[in-house]
């Protein structure tokens, strides 16, 4: 397995200015869309974990870290198909333990706009995993303590490691370039579970226990939230502006705002 040497994390600036960003998240107050679990049926919301966009066809892809199995939903958050669960049902993405398509609470997922490349964050094997499209195993990289999410940009691979905390930035031949404290009350954000980047490399953080989504600039200076219902898991922004989050307490959903 490919690893990097650790590097001291840089401090943040507690800077709480609120700055200006190109999308109006202060009108993300109520969702457009909520799929609530159900008790029977393939669109079943278990333990859900994290959420990634297909840039090209608007399809929601919802990793369910208990069944072990990706769940799809159209742009309009139709359910459409899963790729495998623990019964063997569909096509299997892998099962527990250590190995190549191995998985041991599989948690955050990212999509590479490039070559649809999935990359799913492995979080007690302290790894991410590359699939292909198909969900064949390619490559796996990183040495983390618990890493809870994954976002790609066209400069960085990001991924979030809870117990450390921080954010580290990779590069594309998967380097650890530097790594930034990105959490705790000081940002204003209580429990974090996973974050998006959005086109203007803002840093939205789905903060579970004060249910909203935290909004911060490149310099993780506050600009806004989004109140949210529920507890969330995971959140992404699609093409067309909207807010997208997956919750998970007492009731699992899918909303967009």
């Amino acid at each position: 397995m490919a690893t990097s040497n650790p590097i001291e994390p840089e401090p943040v600036k507690n800077n709480l200015q609120r700055v200006r960003t190109g999308i109006d998240y202060t009108s993300k107050i109520q969702p457009l869309v909520s799929v609530c679990k159900k008790d029977n049926g393939n669109a079943e919301l278990k333990w859900l974990s994290c959420v990634a966009l297909d840039d090209k066809t608007g399809d929601i892809y919802v990793l369910d870290c208990y069944n072990l199995c990706v769940k799809v939903f159209d742009s309009t958050a139709n359910y459409m198909f899963k790729f495998g669960d623990r019964r063997g049902e569909g096509k299997i993405i892998g099962k527990q333990g250590k190995g190549k398509l191995e998985f041991n609470y599989p948690w955050g997922i990212a999509i590479n706009e490039s070559n649809n490349d999935i990359y799913i964050c492995d979080s007690i094997n302290n790894r991410v995993q590359i699939l292909s499209q198909d969900f064949q195993f390619k490559s796996q990289f990183g040495s983390f303590k618990y890493p809870h999410d994954v976002k790609l940009s066209n400069e960085y691979i990001y991924v979030s490691d809870k117990s450390n905390p921080c954010i580290h930035l990779f590069n594309h031949n998967h380097i650890l370039l530097k790594s930034v404290i990105s959490l705790g009350q000081g940002n204003q954000v209580i429990n974090p579970k996973s974050f998006f980047i959005d086109n203007s490399n803002n840093i939205l953080i789905a903060d579970y226990f004060s249910k909203s989504i935290s909004i911060f600039n490149p310099e993780f200076q506050s600009i806004d939230h989004i109140p949210i219902s529920e507890h969330p898991f995971a959140v992404t922004v699609d093409n067309h502006d909207r807010v997208i989050v997956v919750c998970n307490h007492n009731v699992n959903c899918l909303q967009i705002f």
